[in-house]
């Protein structure tokens, strides 16, 4: 790592745990030392609108600045375009339209701009593009055309490739009151109703309820494997063991993405489900992996059985996703567990440097430091801490005898 990138790593990280205000702060610094980099601007725009006091006026600023930065390209995607719309930068629009080459994203704007235009665009996107999101908009483009029945077989073909939110329903109810068949707009509208709810933060037992509704009374949407993988999550979260494997069994493990891996191995670990961890493991492949999925892994390290496998892929992890708090924080735990103390603590160090604001880190390393007699380094550790609140860290503190040591 180059120190100077150490504030971007941290804005980064604080970002990742959703403390804008923080990543605010490193983001800003960052930029004081490397003004020509584009690396902060995109999240620093988003972290000012998520911030306490909401500042618009800054998300604004370094959107715009992004906008007219050279190395724009390499920071295009559907999310930027979707922000720069919701925050009402058509000029900006207008002029990341002039730098786009990409036609899925050119559609997109268009879309925003000039539909018909749009429309031009999203027939030359090349077949390899053409995923659930290219259908769901192309449905968009040809509802605001007033060509419903086109929008209603786009929005199908979105739907049997596995888009699973309520914006398409709404468009398919819609499409279907335009051209009066009335006859599907009352179970399109029940899974409108659905699809909202799993977008809202409903209990886990109420979501499993509605899904298994939705998969009962839905015939085709049961060989979406999309539909199986959100439901599988759904019954660990639930901890029905017996159904989740059941499902697991039906699906081929290998092929499931990186996105729905992440949301299964998560609900796995909280129900402590060795047979799935184990699968998904087994399954694994370094190449494809994200930082949130290896460092599952790595704090899955009491549930999976081959230990040696799993030290491998964390260590080659945190040499793919070094700016990862969270991935070297649980892999040096893992080694911990391993009894592999000096390079454990190595490994938390970094974590804690990369995300200085985690008490819970700082103590488990004080932890350590104590267990091997270094009083001084474990009251160095505490002491280091960023937070307001100390009050964790000095019940720590007196629990360990350590409020008078330097006294």
């Amino acid at each position: 790592m180059i120190k100077s990138d150490l504030n971007l790593i941290r804005g980064h990280n604080a970002y990742a745990n959703e403390k804008y205000d923080l990543a605010i702060k490193y983001y800003l610094k960052d930029l004081e030392e490397n003004p020509n980099s584009a690396r902060a601007l995109n999240n620093l725009a988003i972290s000012y609108f998520k911030s306490k006091s909401m500042n618009i006026s800054g998300t604004i600023k370094y959107f715009q600045q992004l906008i007219n930065h050279p190395e724009i390209n390499s920071y295009i995607n559907k999310e930027l375009i979707q922000n720069l719309d919701r925050f009402g930068l058509i000029v900006e629009l207008n002029v990341l339209k002039n730098k786009i080459k990409r036609e899925k994203y050119l559609a997109q704007i268009g879309i925003i701009i000039d539909v018909e235009e749009s429309l031009k665009h999203i027939e030359l996107v090349p077949m390899e593009d053409r995923d659930k999101d290219y259908y769901q908009l192309y449905a968009q483009i040809s509802f605001a055309l007033k060509n419903y029945q086109e929008a209603l077989k786009h929005i199908d073909m979105a739907i049997s490739l596995g888009s699973m939110n309520s914006k398409l329903f709404y468009l398919k109810s819609q499409s279907l009151i335009r051209i009066n068949d009335f006859s599907r707009i009352k179970k399109v509208n029940k899974l409108y109703q659905i699809m909202l709810s799993f977008e809202t933060k409903q209990t886990d037992s109420k979501q499993l309820d509605e899904m298994e509704f939705l998969m009962e009374n839905n015939p085709k949407l049961k060989r979406i494997n999309e539909y199986k993988y959100h439901l599988l999550s759904l019954l660990l979260h639930n901890n029905q063991v017996n159904q989740s494997l059941t499902l697991l069994y039906q699906l081929d493990v290998s092929k499931i993405k990186t996105i729905h891996r992440e949301k299964i191995l998560f609900a796995a670990l909280k129900s402590q489900n060795m047979k799935v961890i184990n699968a998904l493991f087994q399954s694994s492949n370094i190449e494809k992996m994200s930082a949130s999925e290896a460092t599952l892994y790595c704090q899955s390290y009491k549930y999976i059985s081959k230990q040696d496998d799993l030290q491998l892929i964390c260590k080659q992890a945190t040499l793919k996703f070094n700016e990862s708090a969270a991935l070297h924080f649980w892999y040096g735990i893992l080694l911990l567990s391993e009894n592999k103390v000096d390079e454990a603590i190595i490994e938390i160090e970094t974590s804690i440097d990369f995300a200085p604001w985690m008490d819970e880190w700082r103590i488990h390393l004080a932890q350590i430091y104590l267990s091997l007699g270094q009083t001084e380094n474990a009251i160095k550790v505490i002491d280091e801490s960023i937070s307001d609140n100390k009050m964790i860290l000095n019940d720590f503190k007196l629990k360990n005898g350590l409020l008078n040591f330097n006294n």
